[in-house]
């Protein structure tokens, strides 16, 4: 399979998408040049059957490392949920800036948090459906009424700022669900999905739970349905066809991740990661799975090569079992995308794996030559415009994580500053690199005033401390 959609920005994409990036702003025409002729380069094909998934995990096991002693792990987990809020915060008051020129006039070179301005260069949220997914009128009070209560009077105005009236070092939405699953986990004890199903939909109803005005596609479908009656567990449901496979689903994972780390063995924790993170997105984006029989586009020869164990076929291993013993499951390509992204926390955090090498061999298995796109020694806002694509969809903004996180494997700051100041969809693209640079440097790692400037510092603490006391209740004192 040929992963060239960054390559293509003018291709039509889902109608509830955003598509700021198939305009030209007049200082971005070198970008798109530039794009075109590293494009073909760096954007390879993908020639093997097997589904690449977690293929890199080998970089552990090849290298022998062992899992660590527990301080050095609960200073990763540490350090990645300290990161998602961290880069999606810093990001926030320039989240889908297309033009990186525009960052420059309303802020200059970010390198602290700050409030956002109430207006915003390149708003589409007034198109955008206040009663469900995609774009629409504002006539529905989904958002309103259900959640983001007291917002709807905003979506409705020309050029209004996605997270206008938010404070310096405040977190959007999904940032906000990611520590709704770092509480739950906490207060059950590790991850439960009903329990965490449970959380994210009272804090989505509860008026006043938190300051954002924008909520994404999903999030507003989920809720259309829930407010229709349908049960929790299935809001998510025959959702997938109109939301675009985009980098926003990744924000919420880390927590579910990080709390698989505890497994001792670590194929057991590949399969807790993928199995919670199958189960995360059921019941709140998407369904990750798709069962098919023989008729539905698939004939009978093909039929073994799909009779295959969902559990193998995640753990990229040979299946040992009976044609008979599994359903036919076919596993989709963007829940592959998030699963990788699984995998690429756990060689970092417990796997030892070096950050740069992990990287680039994550991107490697996308089909992307991080290392001749490194050594073209662009500038970062160059790199994500010109060589990925600043948008939201996983097939450029994880690339942009990886090529990020390979350039600066050693720096935290550095890491999420760039990706910050190159504009587009940094704050989930951000919530992504903040988690692996986290996960892979530590707690220990992230300047202090990254964490202390943070608008709920002191509340986040707590609850990261309280999920490695749920964690490691042995080592309370860490």
């Amino acid at each position: 399979m040929q992963k060239l959609g960054v390559c293509t920005k003018g291709a039509v994409r889902a109608s509830g998408s955003k598509s700021h990036s198939l305009s030209v702003h007049k200082g971005e025409r070198s970008l798109l040049h530039l794009k075109q002729n590293t494009c073909g380069s760096l954007w390879k094909a993908n020639t093997t059957n097997k589904p690449l998934l977690l293929t890199h995990r080998a970089l552990a096991t090849d290298q022998t490392h062992s899992i660590m002693d527990r301080a050095t792990m609960l200073d990763k987990i540490r350090g990645a949920l300290w990161g998602v809020l961290i880069a999606d915060s810093l990001s926030m008051p320039v989240h889908w800036y297309y033009n990186p020129q525009h960052i420059v006039r309303d802020f200059g070179e970010i390198t602290t948090y700050q409030a956002p301005k109430a207006t915003h260069p390149s708003s589409i949220m007034s198109l955008s459906n206040t009663g469900g997914h995609g774009r629409g009128g504002q006539s529905g009070r989904i958002i309103g009424d259900v959640i983001n209560h007291g917002k709807h009077v905003f979506w409705g105005k020309n050029g209004m700022h996605y997270h206008q009236g938010m404070k310096a070092g405040e977190n959007t939405l999904n940032a906000l669900c990611a520590r709704v699953v770092t509480r739950g986990i906490a207060a059950n004890g590790g991850y439960d999905p009903k329990h965490i199903l449970h959380e994210y939909v009272k804090f989505m109803t509860t008026p006043g739970s938190h300051n954002d005005t924008y909520a994404e596609s999903f999030h507003r479908d989920f809720f259309a349905n829930y407010a229709k009656g349908v049960p929790p567990e299935k809001c998510a449901e025959g959702t997938e066809g109109h939301n675009t496979a985009q980098i926003g689903g990744f924000v919420m994972l880390a927590p579910v991740i990080m709390a698989t780390l505890p497994a001792e063995v670590p194929e057991r924790i590949a399969w807790a990661e993928t199995d919670a993170l199958s189960r995360t997105l059921t019941f709140m984006h998407f369904n990750p799975f798709e069962t098919i029989t023989v008729g539905d586009g698939h004939d009978a020869q093909s039929a073994p090569s799909i009779r295959e164990c969902t559990e193998c076929k995640l753990l990229d291993r040979e299946c040992t079992k009976s044609s008979e013993a599994h359903a036919n499951v076919l596993v989709k390509e963007e829940f592959l995308k998030h699963a990788k992204f699984a995998g690429l926390l756990y060689d970092v955090s417990v796997g030892g794996a070096p950050l740069k090498e992990a990287a680039i061999t994550t991107a490697k298995s996308m089909g992307v030559d991080l290392e001749k796109g490194l050594a073209m020694h662009f500038s970062d806002v160059q790199a994500v415009h010109g060589m990925f694509g600043s948008a939201c969809y996983i097939d450029s903004s994880f690339p942009v994580v990886l090529y990020l996180a390979a350039k600066y494997p050693d720096s935290f700051e550095k890491a999420v500053l760039a990706n910050t100041n190159a504009g587009g969809e940094n704050c989930h693209r951000g919530a992504a690199l903040g988690a692996l640079m986290g996960a892979a440097l530590g707690e220990s790692k992230i300047p202090p005033r990254l964490i202390q400037g943070l608008h709920d510092s002191s509340a986040i603490r707590q609850e990261i401390d309280a999920l490695c006391s749920a964690l490691y209740p042995e080592h309370k004192e860490l």
